[in-house]
């Protein structure tokens, strides 16, 4: 579909069947900016209402109640009412169409009143949650009703869509700089396997606090990531913050995410323990994993595992794979230094799990 040139009509779902309106009301729109009625509605980087378009630096906020035209106004001189719900767009061709499938993912804005499945290549913001497919009695084309807001309303979203997905967990990184949640590679270098996992343009990886590599990783960086670029002889790498936790909005709330591959982290659960009102790329997300697990060889009886991430309150067992004289694990300098002191009687390989909630 392409964007609106007039008022779009949809309708609204049912009040018991949707999450209530979580939008305090107005925003003031941008500048030279029309939004029309019933359109999709997002918040620009710089806080202003603008329609919903193929863009990563804007979160979706709702549903405009009327049009609001300020195409010769300055920025904030009109406001756009906005009201979240379910209401019912319009669908992306091909591979991007939802199905029935996909009810009860996440979805995304390819423009102001059409819904895609994916964020076609890390392109897209999400734009909500579908809850069903619908065909209107005049019109044979079938509608997505999606649940619109969930940048406002996240730890309820995220309930509803399931835990978020990170293909793995980056343990090696070459030195970056860091603007605007984009990671740019200092020098050209392409980047390593992490965990043990080969990466594509377009994979969710995560970043914890510590890595190895020669990244010093700042605290408001860690969290996820969409590899952009995977950096060559004669290119740098990028990294950049996904629409779901876009730089400059709010950390979700308990948000989850999954981790599907790796040596270490494969099947490993990360969660967020951010305050409320904490923002993405000012405030460290705090998002640590549930458990990490691995093999390691002792040489003389001995090794040190670094963790690679930052734990809490850790219990650490380990045990013997060749079942040979017992094995312990002690913490060598009390929680959060992610160092792990592994000691034996022999020169086995030994299994380690660190759980920290």
């Amino acid at each position: 579909m392409a964007a609106l040139t007039g008022p779009f009509l949809n309708t609204k779902a049912e009040s018991d069947q949707v999450l209530p309106n979580l939008f305090p009301g107005d925003l003031p729109v941008a500048a030279a900016t029309k939004i029309y009625a019933n359109s999709i509605v997002a918040k620009n980087a710089s806080g202003f209402a603008v329609p919903a378009s193929a863009s990563t630096s804007q979160v979706i906020v709702g549903r405009a109640i009327r049009t609001v035209d300020n195409s010769g106004g300055a920025a904030g001189d009109l406001d756009v009412t906005i009201e979240q719900g379910a209401f019912d767009f319009n669908i992306a061709a091909g591979a991007n169409a939802v199905t029935v499938a996909d009810i009860g993912a996440l979805v995304f804005a390819q423009d102001d009143n059409t819904i895609s499945k994916t964020d076609q290549g890390g392109t897209l913001s999400v734009a909500g949650v579908l809850l069903n497919l619908y065909t209107p009695a005049n019109n044979s084309t079938t509608r997505a009703i999606v649940q619109l807001g969930p940048s406002l309303g996240f730890g309820v979203s995220a309930i509803v869509a399931g835990a978020l997905k990170a293909r793995a967990v980056v343990t090696s990184l070459a030195a970056y700089t860091a603007v605007s949640g984009v990671l740019t590679a200092n020098a050209n270098g392409a980047l390593a396997a992490q965990d043990g996992v080969t990466l594509a343009v377009g994979d969710v990886v995560m970043l914890p606090a510590v890595v190895s590599g020669g990244a010093t990783v700042a605290a408001a960086d860690a969290g996820p990531y969409v590899v952009t670029s995977l950096g060559s002889a004669s290119s740098k790498y990028v990294l950049t913050r996904p629409s779901w936790f876009a730089h400059g909005s709010g950390i979700p709330l308990a948000a989850t995410v999954d981790v599907a591959s790796g040596t270490i982290y494969a099947g490993i659960s990360w969660r967020s323990f951010a305050g409320k009102g904490a923002i993405v790329g000012t405030t460290d997300p705090a998002m640590y994993p549930r458990c990490v697990k691995g093999t390691q060889a002792l040489t003389g009886g001995a090794a040190t595992v670094s963790s690679l991430f930052v734990y809490t309150t850790a219990q650490a067992c380990a045990n013997d794979t060749t079942a040979a004289a017992a094995v312990k694990v002690v913490l060598t300098a009390g929680n959060g230094t992610g160092s792990l002191a592994l000691t034996g009687t022999t020169t086995d390989t030994i299994a380690y799990v660190i759980s920290n909630f």
